[in-house]
């Protein structure tokens, strides 16, 4: 899989995990709100033991999602890391481009020519030599 494409992924991940914690969040407020009618209800109402059970069930409600927020806020966490490893990956990757595009509008197109390489290597007249030998190579 493509780097870009593994980066694209991490922030859809990233998403959807920031959705789950908004849910988990949303979920979590509706107990409490819940939770709280109930303990109202057994404060002023006479059905203590059956409003005692629900105020229960709701606290227990709510515990498991505070838990399931703390478990969607871990996963946006740890997809936003994901996705800033993603993209320092996609940096490192088009770094060596990004310098070979500023060195060739600094200095023009790379331009080569047969013999270059032993021209640096072992030198001019080995280059020469070589690019004769070459040239008779053509002709016949």
């Amino acid at each position: 899989m493509s780097t870009r494409r593994r980066l694209l992924e991490a922030i859809r991940r990233a998403h959807q995990a920031d959705a789950a914690y908004t849910a988990a969040d949303r979920a979590r407020a509706r107990a409490a709100k819940a939770a709280a009618a109930a303990h109202t209800r057994i404060t002023h109402g006479p059905q203590l033991q059956d409003d005692a059970d629900e105020l229960a069930a709701a606290q227990a409600a709510h515990a498991g999602l505070v838990r399931r927020e703390q478990e969607a806020r871990a996963k946006v966490r740890r997809t936003f890391t994901a996705a800033r490893a993603a993209n320092r990956t996609l940096a490192a990757l088009y770094t060596p481009h990004a310098e070979a595009a500023r060195i060739e509008a600094e200095e023009g197109p790379l331009v080569w020519a047969r013999g270059d390489a032993l021209r640096r290597h072992v030198g001019e007249e080995a280059a020469a030599d070589y690019l004769r030998r070459l040239a008779l190579a053509l002709a016949a």
